[in-house]
């Protein structure tokens, strides 16, 4: 049995803990300042995982912001980002 690549072991480890591919989070990054809006200069996309975005904020408030719009963001992304299929939305306050 020959070694497998790098990177097609991180690909089955992902896989495996219900990670999204790396090209998936370059997309919702790519779109994000349209997905977000004015929310977008505090709220920083920081991974995908089991179909749920984890945002980080840099203000406490803007964790019950993201609460709110959250399920506008999972349909606006679906609909750039047609591979990608969101369930929720978490953020979680990011201190500097």
């Amino acid at each position: 049995m020959e070694p497998r690549s790098i990177a097609e072991s991180l690909s089955v480890l992902r896989s495996q803990l219900g990670i999204a591919p790396a090209t998936q989070m370059d997309a919702v990054l790519g779109v994000w300042d349209e997905v977000a809006g004015r929310l977008a200069t505090g709220c920083t996309p920081m991974s995908i995982r089991d179909s749920t975005l984890n945002v980080g904020v840099d203000d406490p408030a803007l964790v019950q912001a993201v609460e709110w719009v959250g399920s506008d963001w999972c349909r606006r992304l679906g609909e750039l980002v047609p591979d990608l299929e969101l369930k929720r939305v978490t953020a979680q306050f990011q201190t500097r």
